[in-house]
């Protein structure tokens, strides 16, 4: 987890975070910001309140792995949410990557017995209310391409 998102992470409860220089590098200075014109301020507030809200979407999922991390060592079985086959956790095989949505550590399971493929359980561990304020956050800083 980056400084940067430690001390957002500290200011999240007083509604105030830093942004990295990149989302403040091309604030008009001088004379220039007389010439933006209200359509200019308001996508520049977007754009600025997009990377915030993307480096919030990280700085949870920082979190989350790291909780996630510390927990995995104490899981000795497994079940899989689609067949219901039961073993121990090292007789799933695992495949690791990360999100390129700010999601963080991705680790999925593959059933031995129905070889679905299955998690990351940091997903599967979300309220019905914590999954819908992960797709609001993402949706808003992301665009579905047309998949038609």
């Amino acid at each position: 987890m980056s400084l940067l998102q430690v001390i957002n992470n500290i200011l999240g409860p007083t509604g105030m975070v830093i942004a990295p220089r990149s989302a403040i590098r091309n604030l008009p200075v001088g004379e220039t910001s007389n010439s933006l014109g209200l359509a200019g301020v308001d996508a520049l507030l977007k754009e600025i309140q997009s990377t915030l809200l993307r480096s919030q979407i990280a700085a949870k999922w920082s979190i989350v792995d790291f909780v996630f991390r510390k927990n995995l060592e104490e899981t000795s079985t497994r079940g899989c949410p689609l067949c219901g086959f039961k073993a121990s956790d090292n007789q799933f095989s695992k495949l690791r990557s990360h999100c390129i949505f700010g999601g963080g550590d991705l680790l999925r399971h593959i059933c031995p017995a129905c070889e679905v493929i299955y998690g990351p359980d940091k997903m599967f561990a979300l309220t019905e209310a914590g999954l819908a304020e992960d797709y609001e956050w993402h949706y808003q800083v992301y665009q579905e391409g047309d998949s038609s």
